[in-house]
């Protein structure tokens, strides 16, 4: 499994998001292959990347948002709410479904 995850150069959730993503991969028992880039808003156009942070799994994006380029970015969690970053049990749900394990 790979996860990347693309954040711009002055966003405040990666340390957030490891702990988010280490917590889900050991729930769930799994390894990964875990990438953090900080990049620029001309490399996030290139890329595709629709916000900060954006999370691909397995080269599939978590929550897409369907344009390009870095704004805030938001993810529902289950219940709903919106954060800054994927929730520990959002992650572990679309890591068990890449792995075939809903």
């Amino acid at each position: 499994m790979k996860i990347n995850c693309y954040l711009s150069e002055d966003c405040g959730s990666e340390s957030v998001l490891k702990t988010n993503i280490a917590t889900a991969l050991e729930k769930v028992g799994v390894e990964a292959e875990v990438n953090f880039y900080r990049i620029d808003d001309a490399k996030a156009l290139s890329l595709g990347v629709s916000g900060s942070p954006s999370v691909f799994i397995n080269g599939k994006e978590l929550q897409p948002l369907g344009a390009a380029g870095f704004s805030l970015r938001l993810f529902t969690d289950e219940s709903g709410r919106l954060t800054n970053v994927p929730s520990m049990e959002t992650l572990q749900k679309v890591i068990r479904g890449s792995l075939g394990k809903l």
